[in-house]
């Protein structure tokens, strides 16, 4: 399990080289799905035809499937772990690096910091609305930066799959740090709200019976 997951983390941008060679950009929805390129790649070039062809299927759905906004329920309890440990350390490097660039670079003066998403707007209702509903938000509904925030708000709520991740996420503050940012990005009230419920559920899964909590709040709000 953990050689199958080192592999996937390994690969799993591998398509992030030909996607700026081919596009001249990262984005996604101006170039291709560079999860789909990586795994295409990887399966292409034949780097894991040497190994267990069932081990080299994990790494291979892992790749695949690490950017996807929901992962599917019957994966198998190797290709789920490796995953799941992907998705959840990609998540930990995005908080990582949405930091380094508001330390680092001139996000007010120069838009390409943030892919010229407009800087200082409310988010979008859509997004809101799924962050308040514990729901993925696509990724087509980012509009503006504080919509990219909140999004990784939500993932904070119920994006983050292992107790080591969500552990890791509150002794770096990423969730304050989050609230901090937002204000200087807008004073509409659903950041407030957004950042409430991702402090609740951060306290709910540190607590005795917080994934039967969970459920029931998960089915209360619904």
């Amino acid at each position: 399990e953990r050689e199958v997951s080192l592999a996937a983390a390994l690969l799993h941008d591998t398509g992030r080289y030909e996607q700026l060679r081919r596009y001249n950009t990262f984005q996604d929805s101006k170039s291709v799905d560079h999860a789909v390129f990586s795994h295409d790649i990887v399966v292409e070039k034949g780097w894991l035809a040497d190994c267990d062809p069932a081990l080299a299927t994990a790494v291979e759905k892992a790749v695949l499937y690490h950017n996807r906004r929901d992962v599917p329920d019957d994966m198998d309890a190797l290709t789920a772990a490796a995953a799941h440990t992907v998705r959840d350390a990609d998540k930990l490097d995005i908080f990582r690096v949405l930091e380094d660039q508001v330390a680092h670079t001139d996000w007010r003066g120069d838009s390409r910091a943030f892919w010229n998403l407009k800087v200082n707007a409310p988010p979008s209702p859509i997004v809101v609305d799924c962050i308040e509903r514990g729901q993925p938000v696509d990724y087509q509904h980012i509009k503006v930066l504080a919509d990219f925030v909140m999004i990784q708000v939500g993932w904070m709520m119920s994006g983050l799959h292992f107790a080591t991740s969500r552990r890791l996420c509150a002794e770096r503050g990423h969730l304050a740090y989050r609230r901090d940012f937002l204000h200087q990005l807008t004073d509409d009230p659903s950041v407030d709200r957004g950042v409430a419920g991702a402090a609740f559920a951060g306290r709910r899964n540190h607590s005795p019976g917080g994934e039967r909590n969970a459920d029931r709040e998960r089915e209360r709000r619904c």
